[in-house]
């Protein structure tokens, strides 16, 4: 079981039917300071009274070094073992790492952001109750910090709001069936708003960033990137896979799956955001947006292997595969062609890559400061030359294509780091992506 299969056991037995409830996620720049914080009420309040129930899941204050962002509170493990071998406490050997105390720890951001958000609300006037991920009925598998979502039981949260309060629950976060808590990995605060938005049978879930909502590339690459009005489900999910931050593939599946439109906004300004939905007409797509976005992964490595015996070729390649699956390394761009075999792994994961190519004596070759740049767009379904334009731009700026892959609504194509810049605004200008 994966980090999306959040369906399997969810207890949607509740009487929440005749209920509009919102489900609301803030992440950690959302809620950094006060100020932040009030914009957060004013987003809550707005759907409050309009005569909606509101649920709301919040990530940890800020990022690091914020004393109160995960990565802050997590630092405090290897500050203690740095501080204990500065004053010669060191002993030399590996660190035995507890964690589940580590996810005990990294819980804390959390649930600290609750707390001090239902104080404001109650400041306001507002009637409001802090609640931890399973005191929220979330529960999960064994897999500390990484969890997966198996059951969600609302019964509480609707009880806080039948009592007309407003409940504030902590993201990230689960009980295992030990009564010991967990974390559920990188998105793991979307992936909460989205689980119970399934559960509470929410008419939408709005995920809240430091942006105006998904936009058409990175704004650190390319100058006036627009902001997408209307996009799929697979193409957001697609956009997660490939680089794209604003959104996590593992909250968009479950979304898909149950049919709720996420919607993804800005804190600070009122801006319409995006609609995240699988409702958009094919017309949209095919005659007016070929391509929706262009995203990128920068820093990554070609490996390229020589499997020269042709005899044992096959399993060569297998006990290769194997070997990096045992060693948790995750392939991409694989492409096998006769003897050699092709994939991109980033640039730290090259040394485990060669040790086990050593280990199995296989010659290796890699190519290091690599990019890959994709576009991605439903409306590339059944629509010819989509390749043709990439080339075509890309080798008007002297960009080098080194591989490529393709699927039915993504093209990927991989070239030197040096290049990522002018790719990236060249594929932008040729699909009309900018504002």
């Amino acid at each position: 079981m994966n980090n999306t299969d959040i369906s399997a056991n969810i207890n949607s037995d509740n009487n929440n039917n005749k209920r509009n409830i919102v489900v609301q996620k803030f992440g950690g720049s959302s809620v950094a300071d006060v100020n932040k914080r009030k914009k957060v009420i004013e987003k809550i309040l707005k759907v409050k009274n309009r005569g909606d129930d509101v649920v709301v899941v919040i990530s940890a204050m800020g990022r690091f070094p914020d004393p109160y962002a995960t990565d802050s509170l997590l630092s405090l493990m290897n500050m203690h073992q740095c501080q204990g071998e500065k004053n010669g406490g060191g002993n030399g050997k590996e660190r035995n790492i507890c964690y589940r105390d580590q996810d005990l720890l990294a819980s804390c951001g959390e649930i600290i952001s609750c707390v001090v958000l239902s104080q404001m609300l109650r400041d306001e006037g507002y009637p409001a109750k802090a609640l931890t991920g399973w005191q929220a009925g979330i529960f999960t598998d064994d897999n500390h910090t990484d969890a997966t979502i198996l059951d969600i039981d609302p019964a509480y949260i609707l009880k806080t709001l039948d009592e007309g309060k407003i409940p504030i629950v902590a993201g990230f976060q689960g009980m295992n069936r030990f009564g010991d808590i967990t974390t559920l990995g990188r998105g793991g605060s979307d992936t909460s708003g989205t689980a119970l938005g399934m559960a509470l049978k929410a008419q939408c879930v709005e995920i809240y960033t430091d942006v105006d909502g998904v936009l058409t590339a990175s704004p650190q690459m390319v100058e006036d990137p627009r902001v997408i009005p209307e996009m799929h489900y697979q193409e957001a999910g697609e956009m997660a896979n490939e680089g794209a931050k604003v959104l996590h593939k593992r909250c968009v599946e479950p979304a898909e799956r149950f049919g709720i439109p996420l919607w993804i906004k800005s804190t600070v300004s009122d801006h319409r955001g995006t609609r995240v939905s699988g409702e958009i007409e094919r017309d949209a797509f095919e005659r007016r947006r070929v391509v929706t976005s262009v995203v990128h992964i920068p820093y990554v490595a070609q490996v390229v292997v020589d499997l020269i015996d042709e005899k044992d070729r096959s399993w060569s390649r297998l006990n290769l595969l194997k070997a990096l699956g045992d060693e948790g390394i995750s392939l991409d761009l694989i492409n096998i062609v006769r003897e050699q075999l092709y994939f991109i792994v980033p640039e730290e994961h090259v040394m485990p890559v060669v040790a086990v190519c050593k280990e199995l004596d296989l010659p290796v070759k890699i190519i290091h400061g690599c990019a890959k740049v994709s576009c991605i767009g439903i409306g590339m379904k059944g629509t010819p030359g989509v390749m043709a334009k990439i080339q075509e731009s890309l080798a008007h700026e002297g960009v080098n294509i080194l591989h490529s892959t393709d699927s039915h609504i993504t093209i990927s194509c991989l070239i030197k780091m040096k290049d990522l810049d002018r790719a990236v605004a060249t594929l932008v200008d040729k699909f009309n992506l900018r504002g």
